[in-house]
């Protein structure tokens, strides 16, 4: 029997995670929508994966493998991206998994409203067992692209990462994931952005973000976290260089260098460089921060307290977060 054409190619960049990897993988091959092309692909992984990726293509035709040499996770998105047939694309973490009917609720919005990245929220899943849904609407919202680049630094709106997102995949004629770089997600989701038309932001939550500790969100500092702002630099200096004069994205970057600042406290290891510049931003911008509409009441106070006190600031973090850590 013939297979239909894939609406969906859905890639799993997979890199030792065979503990997770039959449940990611299970989650997509249930979906709700069958008309899907599933790209796995194995970026040298020391573990079983390999053999994993082998037994499943062996039994879903629907399923491609790719084995390479270990290159890391924007090679391995790459590499799906190079042989993806379908009208959309979408990645999706070899750690995590889906709700059995996100490709189909992410496809029909995305061809009902004619976008170019279709986007969905998602729960964080912690090893404590605490689930944290985040949402980023209360309804459907699109944004065109100017509007899209001004919030989508934003906690809670348009989220940098690649994997809760529909794309057209003729999005990435010209654009990867940048090799050999952290933050990769970022460094690509604001040139997506860039050159589409329209994004849709949908309420339900339908991804499953699995937080471990050894991940690269995890509440440790390393000096690796200030590549997250050299990355946050340029999203900022480019949509500025655009645009000119977009309140969110100035805000936005503040609250990424506070992200940084705040791991730094609890390693105990505070750059009085990084803290100077930082406060030096909420002082320039303090007339928009204060007016902001994105940023919530307790973010704001957070952002002040900083200014005007950071002993006080420190210690009331640092007690915040062994309470609740």
């Amino acid at each position: 029997m013939k297979m239909k054409k894939s609406k969906v190619s859905i890639v799993l960049p997979i890199y030792n995670v065979e503990k997770y990897l039959r449940r990611c993988i299970d989650s997509v091959i249930n979906q709700t929508l069958r008309e899907i092309e599933i790209i796995l692909v194995d970026d040298g992984s020391p573990d079983d994966c390999g053999q994993i990726c082998d037994e499943y293509c062996k039994k879903d035709e629907r399923i491609k493998v790719i084995h390479q040499k270990n290159r890391g996770l924007s090679a391995a998105r790459n590499s799906g991206i190079e042989i993806a047939t379908s009208e959309y694309i979408c990645f999706i973490d070899s750690d995590d998994y889906i709700e059995k009917d996100m490709i189909e609720y992410l496809y029909n919005n995305a061809k009902k409203y004619n976008t170019d990245i279709t986007c969905c929220g998602f729960t964080n899943i912690y090893e404590n067992g605490i689930n944290e849904k985040i949402t980023t609407v209360k309804e459907k919202k699109i944004y065109s692209s100017k509007e899209a680049l001004d919030i989508h630094l934003l906690s809670g709106y348009i989220e940098v990462v690649a994997w809760n997102k529909l794309y057209k995949l003729e999005l990435f004629a010209n654009i990867r994931y940048p090799e050999g770089l952290l933050y990769e997600d970022m460094l690509t989701t604001y040139k997506l952005l860039d050159i589409s038309n329209n994004i849709l932001l949908l309420p339900d939550s339908k991804y499953y973000y699995c937080k471990r500790k050894n991940s690269i969100g995890a509440n440790t500092f390393s000096n690796k976290m200030l590549k997250l702002l050299d990355a946050c630099d340029e999203v900022t200096n480019f949509t500025i260089n655009k645009y000119s004069n977009l309140d969110n994205i100035k805000i936005a970057q503040i609250q990424w260098y506070i992200v940084v600042l705040n791991k730094m406290i609890i390693s105990n290891d505070l750059d009085k460089k990084l803290l100077n510049k930082t406060k030096k931003m909420i002082k320039d911008n303090l007339f928009i921060l204060i007016k902001n509409n994105y940023l919530n009441k307790t973010r704001k106070i957070q952002n002040l307290l900083l200014l005007i006190n950071t002993k006080l600031y420190i210690f009331i973090y640092k007690k915040f977060l062994q309470k609740y850590r």
